[in-house]
């Protein structure tokens, strides 16, 4: 009985990760990247505990189209793409993309990522990641 009680009591307040994943996901934000200086420009950072959860889950079609519905708001693409970058496999599409693998952005004066036409690119990259899904998908 107290083992069981243990168990309860574990998965209770562990929490469901999938459940966690999606709502930290439909939380983020472009706010939720960092971005860093280095010798070779500029670099994406992004909690290291979500980017594992979504490299766990990086197969999974509800994971992919949570993230692809991010993309189209102007308000968390960035976020939603720095995660598909990361987290999924295989390698990126080949074309020449300016900026960040397809994302474009200035530094100002003050070392600020500053981004460039934010709802024109959102729609750009919602549909790059749409094809690049849907392609990876098909080849299994």
């Amino acid at each position: 009985m107290n083992s069981l009680l243990l168990m309860v009591t574990a998965m209770i307040l562990g929490g469901d990760p999938v459940a966690d994943l999606s709502q930290q996901i439909k939380s983020m934000d472009n706010s939720s990247v960092h971005w860093h200086m280095t010798y070779v420009g500029v670099l994406p950072m992004i909690d290291a505990d979500l980017l594992k959860n979504c490299r766990e889950h990086q197969k999974e079609k509800w994971f992919r189209n949570q993230l692809v519905e991010k993309l189209k708001d102007k308000k968390s693409f960035v976020a939603a793409h720095v995660l598909l970058v990361y987290s999924t496999q295989g390698k990126w599409d080949g074309k020449s993309h300016s900026g960040w693998f397809g994302l474009e952005f200035d530094v100002n004066d003050a070392g600020d990522v500053v981004f460039r036409s934010e709802e024109e690119q959102a729609e750009r990259l919602t549909k790059l990641w749409t094809e690049r899904l849907k392609a990876s998908d098909t080849k299994k």
